[in-house]
């Protein structure tokens, strides 16, 4: 065979989100809006978005369907939730529940936050500037508010955990971890104890949690 072009149709592998979907197609489960669509004219159908092409098909859909649902790059379990649902819960989605809106700390600053987002000021300076107006809640809370906010309204994900402070003790002062006081009693019989610093201060810590003594006694009394 010759020619001098190549069209090589290999077809698509869908993947299965729905129980039982291979049972159903072509019989209610069909993949191509354009090739299958007028199967459904005037009736009620349900789209599974899976690409960023998927808007033109629901339009193309929503002008000879009856109604279309649409559910938009879902989680499986969702899916499989959506198709579950009888006829009235179907109805019910054109009646949303009224639900109430949930009081927070940082709800009288979220308009101040929003604008100073949008006028590219600093979420650092943005932080004091709400701590200045009187702002007196959590302070982690509000660093996750202003890192939201960055993020969903700015694309400003460049805001981490613990972006706006971090907890420092001072030079003076030793921080003894439950984790490595525990490490410490366990290592103790290789004669490796003072991985983390700790034996300096074991003494001292014994009398102040009388349970380091009796987890010590309890490991090494086998």
């Amino acid at each position: 065979m010759e020619a001098r072009r190549v069209i090589l149709a290999n077809g698509l592998s869908k993947n299965k989100v729905l129980e039982r979907e291979n049972e159903f197609l072509d019989k209610g489960v069909s993949y191509c809006a354009t090739c299958d669509g007028p199967l459904y004219r005037k009736k009620q159908v349900l789209v599974i978005e899976d690409s960023a092409h998927a808007e033109e098909d629901v339009n193309y859909l929503s002008e000879i369907c009856d109604k279309v649902y649409e559910i938009q790059r879902i989680k499986l379990v969702t899916a499989r939730k959506y198709v579950q649902m009888t006829e009235e819960d179907i109805r019910l989605l054109d009646s949303p529940k009224n639900y109430k809106k949930r009081k927070t700390v940082v709800d009288d600053y979220l308009n101040i936050i929003y604008k100073m987002l949008y006028d590219k000021i600093d979420p650092a300076v943005i932080l004091s500037y709400v701590l200045r107006m009187g702002y007196d809640g959590n302070l982690k809370t509000l660093e996750n508010y202003i890192a939201v906010l960055a993020k969903n309204n700015f694309n400003n994900s460049a805001l981490h955990i613990n972006w706006a402070y971090k907890t420092e003790y001072p030079k003076e002062i030793t921080v003894s971890k439950c984790h490595q006081i525990l490490s410490s009693i366990l290592r103790k019989s290789s004669g490796n104890i003072d991985t983390d610093g700790i034996k300096e201060y074991i003494e001292i810590i014994k009398n102040y949690y009388e349970i380091v003594s009796l987890l010590e006694d309890a490991y090494y009394s086998r």
